[in-house]
């Protein structure tokens, strides 16, 4: 079992209060892959950074509002129901804060609009157009349509009407999955042309929810997981919480690692790069940790690993040891078994990467929340 991290927020209902077990647990999966974890990583790595752009006082550097990027597949997906038990399967992505499916009319060229399933049947009579359009960029996708309106429910949460987009051209998503639902906080920017910007609300308050939790298990065991809403999965926590203070109003799940330290084989430093990074994301899109390129190379002199450029880095695939970060009092320590990434040729890739100073901000991806649940 995994001990626990939670990013405590404005959706938690009180600073001291932890999180009820009861909540509603679904099954989530990955997409399915034929490349190692590994070649997949560093391919993640230049999506991931693409992502995210926060400047240092915590705002928006530059529009991340629908931040779905197809490298390598890297999200989880989960059933959605929508109108009159309509279901599809979803995306859950916590860098964006959109919901979407596809139309009848949607229109791609590169198969997008049918790549995971049918369209949404408009003549459920529980829902309805609003006349508004929305258009949400990806990086190296996008998708835009019409704002509906209707019932929605997710893992047990569900709202009785609000906005979400019925696409009419997507570009970008030829991946498994039917659309996607946002799990991040408004985006405060005067850019929005989100399915929220002319009303209603976000996923996560559209849905209630006042927490929500990931397992995500290693990839030999199915790149499989858990997703709970209103509580967590009690199978796969063990211990206390420990709390992080959650900056809500870029968006993201932003955390301060200001004063944040890591220790790797009796190397530690500061975790800021000397204030060059002051913030990190906790990220399901993102394969690897990526760290300000000091402290990643900081990282890799101590635990073997050699630069292979571009920010990665190559490792011995017998690496053994914990590199452990400290963001205000707690200690996350993240064995070799889950930055070492086996690429399928007899060679490993590092799960620390470098270059968060590109896009002011670290983050912290699947290679730390395998191990802590959050």
């Amino acid at each position: 079992m995994k001990s626990a991290l939670l990013l405590l927020s404005a959706l938690a209902a009180s600073a001291a209060a932890a999180p009820h077990s009861t909540g509603t647990t679904v099954s989530i999966q990955r997409h399915p892959k034929t490349s190692a974890p590994g070649v997949r990583a560093k391919a993640n790595i230049a999506s991931a950074r693409s992502r995210f752009a926060v400047s240092k006082d915590g705002t928006i550097a530059k529009r991340g509002e629908g931040s779905l990027i197809n490298g390598g597949d890297e999200f989880y997906y989960t059933t959605v129901s929508i109108g009159n038990g309509q279901t599809f399967n979803i995306d859950l992505d916590t860098g964006s804060s959109d919901l979407w499916v596809p139309g009848p009319q949607c229109s791609s060229s590169d198969g997008s609009c049918t790549a995971g399933g049918g369209p949404i049947d408009l003549s459920d009579s529980s829902i309805s157009d609003t006349g508004n359009t929305f258009s949400d960029n990806y990086g190296s996708g996008s998708a835009s349509g019409e704002v509906y309106t209707g019932p929605y429910s997710l893992a047990g949460a569900s709202t009785s009407g609000n906005s979400f987009g019925v696409t009419t051209q997507e570009a970008g998503f030829t991946f498994a999955a039917q659309g996607l639902l946002g799990l991040s906080f408004p985006f405060n920017t005067g850019s929005n042309t989100g399915v929220t910007a002319n009303g209603g609300s976000v996923p996560i308050q559209a849905l209630g929810l006042h927490s929500f939790g990931f397992y995500l298990s290693n990839a030999a065991q199915g790149d499989s997981g858990t997703f709970t809403t209103n509580g967590f999965d009690s199978s796969h926590v063990a211990g206390k919480f420990s709390y992080e203070s959650i900056n809500t109003s870029p968006g993201y799940w932003l955390f301060d690692v200001s004063n944040g330290r890591y220790d790797a084989a009796g190397t530690n430093g500061d975790l800021s790069d000397g204030g060059s990074v002051t913030s990190a994301i906790a990220d399901t899109g993102t394969s690897l940790i990526i760290l300000p390129s000091n402290v990643a190379s900081a990282i890799w002199n101590a635990i073997g690993a050699r630069d292979g450029g571009s920010g990665s880095a190559s490792i011995d695939c017998n690496a053994s040891g914990s590199v452990s970060f400290t963001f205000s009092n707690t200690a996350y320590a993240v064995p070799a078994s889950s930055y070492v990434l086996d690429n399928g040729d007899g060679t490993c890739t590092c799960g620390f990467a470098g270059g968060a100073e590109q896009q002011g901000v670290a983050i912290f991806g699947d290679v730390f929340l395998r191990n802590w649940y959050s």
